[in-house]
């Protein structure tokens, strides 16, 4: 069974941008619909899994770096 906790435990040591915002994006959709979703442990969750997520993706499946050159 999916354990969005975990996943984003797992995007936290992620070393490509693309399987970090897979897991990310996962556990923000199978927290969101729960039926919990209001419980502090999971808008916790929910919070930081957002706050871990990169502000560049261009859709949940593409990741599109920013440098600056």
């Amino acid at each position: 069974m999916f354990n969005p906790f975990q996943a984003i435990e797992d995007a936290e040591c992620a070393s490509d941008p693309q399987v970090r915002v897979s897991l990310l994006e996962q556990a923000i959709k199978f927290l969101s619909t729960q039926g919990d979703a209001e419980s502090a442990e999971v808008q916790h969750a929910i919070g930081y899994a957002w706050y871990q997520h990169p502000a560049d993706t261009i859709d949940g499946n593409s990741y599109k770096p920013s440098i600056d050159y």
